[in-house]
């Protein structure tokens, strides 16, 4: 069967569908089976430095891959776009509780030749388009203007309440053509990746939803963090005695990549220096400010894995302030 007037297909998946917000809303094509040829039975779930989860699968199902592009086009109510279009959503710019359209690409079956050099002693050949052709015309009737649809991708994204972001990459595959050219059977892989991002509050956000988003969500970390002000086992290194713990700045200046504990104190530089160069055994290294000195804990250079830096007050604190304290701890790379 053909593939449906564009117009039509989009009348009618408006009146049906609503695009899947999470991993367990998307609709698995009837008959299809998850490919276990390379060992697995089960979603492959990576988990990412940043705190992203990115959740993979693959089915096989024997069926034209136009039915399968069909069937997913109506159930997401999608919008088929051209490449040079993009098509995919903009997804930085969803705002919490959003999903976006879907959209979706279709590419084409290449009837041309193919030649193949192997490496090493095998000899060359050639594929040849016409042998594609008959073999597709077989079995398949073309499905627009004279061209069989080889795969398809759909495209879109959705913004929990919490601001994170799950993006969504559903391809439909045509897997029935012999190594040859020569044969041709029904059969076509599902490909389904959806990742799932934490809420960055780095920087600029695109909408002033994620704003006030990101602002609520700095308050509570500055409420939770004065409740709870980091102990010597959360830091690495032992707090200066009788130092204040500034939880806001430290709030403001942790990330995923790095943590931080920011501290202030009205004694002078070279009290604490002498504490930390103590308690931690290592020596600090003058900065070139002449004022500042960095106690590398743990690793070496001016970024250290744990490293604590005492400079002197900032202008944003009070003038019994005397030192600040900063502890980092950076993720170790892998």
């Amino acid at each position: 069967m053909p593939l449906p007037c564009i117009a039509v297909l989009a009348a009618v998946a408006s009146l049906v569908a609503q695009a899947p917000r999470t991993r367990s809303q998307v609709l698995l094509y009837p008959a299809a089976v998850m490919d276990t040829s390379d060992g697995k039975t089960d979603w492959e779930v990576n988990r990412q430095g940043d705190g992203s989860v990115i959740e993979a699968a693959s089915f096989l199902v024997p069926a034209n891959v136009s039915a399968v592009l069909r069937f997913y086009a109506q159930k997401l109510g999608a919008t088929r776009t051209s490449g040079e279009e993009g098509g995919g959503p903009e997804a930085d710019a969803v705002a919490p509780g959003v999903v976006t359209a879907v959209a979706y690409e279709v590419t084409f079956h290449e009837l041309t030749d193919e030649h193949h050099q192997p490496d090493g002693a095998g000899e060359a050949y050639t594929l040849f388009g016409k042998d594609k052709r008959a073999s597709l015309a077989r079995v398949r009737p073309a499905d627009e203007a004279g061209k069989w649809m080889e795969s398809a991708r759909f495209t879109w994204a959705a913004r929990a309440a919490n601001g994170d972001l799950t993006e969504f990459n559903l391809g439909v595959g045509d897997e029935g053509l012999g190594s040859d050219w020569k044969s041709y059977r029904l059969l076509t892989r599902i490909s389904i990746e959806v990742t799932t991002h934490p809420l960055s509050c780095e920087g600029a956000q695109p909408t002033p939803a994620l704003d006030a988003l990101c602002e609520q969500r700095l308050r509570g970390r500055v409420v939770a963090l004065a409740a709870r002000p980091p102990m010597a086992a959360d830091l690495g290194v032992s707090p200066y005695p009788g130092a204040t713990f500034d939880a806001a700045t430290t709030a403001g200046m942790s990330s995923a990549e790095e943590r931080y504990a920011i501290y202030t104190t009205a004694d002078p530089i070279a009290k604490v220096v002498a504490f930390y160069e103590r308690t931690t055994g290592k020596k600090g290294q003058r900065m070139p400010d002449g004022e500042s000195v960095l106690i590398a804990v743990k690793g070496s250079g001016p970024f250290p894995e744990l490293g604590v830096m005492i400079q002197p007050r900032l202008p944003q604190y009070p003038p019994s302030v005397k030192a600040v304290i900063t502890v980092r701890q950076a993720k170790p790379s892998r």
